[in-house]
Order: structure tokens, then C-alpha cells, then sequence
């Protein structure tokens, strides 16, 4: 088998290094922007501009208990519904934590177009699985033990 020649290799190179970098820019700026949100909703609730939902003072008698005997404790709805309480700063914080593992999501929807551009369809396929991976786990409908 012949090896390719520098030319035959310089199409490849440029996409991939175009998939890098916007996969690397779509990471920087989401990561960024999402721990800023973090942050913010986070300093708003510990800091009392945002009304917990669930008190300060409790947690310490809940930070043992596991997740399934703390939103038992505190009536925290469950699945999706928990959206109806981003009133609260605890949820809210919550929401910020949402967006920052929804990142990987978002550098993948922005690879769809350069993928189609290029024709790369193996690659494309891929990526539109792992998208669907990502949506069928938020769904819900996997009864997985989340939260």
C-alpha cells in the first residue's frame, strides 16, 4: 500500500484541524459561559439575593442522607418537573449545572455543518448517535436511578 503523498493529505488535515477548532472555540466559550452562570446563580443563592428553596440551616442534617432521602425530605419533584422551581436559587443553581454538562452537546450540534460540507458521513452518523445518546438520557425515559 502505497503511503499519501503531503497534497493527498492536506484536505483531511484542513478539516480536521477546522473540526478542532470549533469544537475546541464552541468548548472554550460554552465552558466559560456556563461556570459564569454557575457562579453567579451559586453566589445569589448562598449569599441570600435568591430565596432557597430549600434552607441553609437544613443541609448539613440532609448532606449525609443520599439524594433519594433528600428530595423526599424536602418534597423536591422529581424527573423534569423540578423546572417549575428555578424561582428558587437552589434550583437555579441547579439550572446553571444543566447548562455546563450541556456543552459537550452544543460543540457536537456545531459540527453537523462542517461535517455535512465535507461529506463525512461516517463521522456525521456519529455524532448525530451521540447526540441522540445525550437526548434519550435526558429524557427520562430510561429509568436509570437519576435524578
Amino acid at each position: 500500500m502505497k503511503p499519501l503523498q503531503p497534497e493527498e493529505q492536506a484536505p483531511r488535515d484542513a478539516r480536521t484541524a477546522e473540526i478542532n477548532r470549533v469544537f475546541a472555540a464552541v468548548e472554550r466559550i460554552g465552558t466559560n459561559g456556563a461556570l459564569i452562570v454557575l457562579a453567579g446563580c451559586f453566589a445569589g443563592y448562598l449569599f441570600g439575593v435568591l430565596e432557597p428553596y430549600v434552607a441553609l440551616d437544613r443541609l448539613p442534617g440532609l448532606i449525609g442522607e443520599g439524594v433519594e432521602a433528600y428530595v423526599r425530605a424536602n418534597d423536591i419533584p422529581t424527573g423534569w418537573d423540578w423546572l417549575a422551581l428555578l424561582a428558587y436559587g437552589d434550583m437555579l443553581t441547579l439550572a446553571g449545572l444543566v447548562l455546563l454538562v450541556s456543552v459537550v452537546a452544543s460543540a457536537y450540534l456545531a459540527l453537523i455543518p462542517i461535517l455535512w460540507r465535507h461529506k463525512d458521513r461516517i463521522y456525521l452518523l456519529l455524532v448525530v448517535l451521540q447526540l441522540a445518546v445525550f437526548a434519550l438520557a435526558a429524557s427520562g425515559w430510561l429509568d436509570a436511578g437519576g435524578h
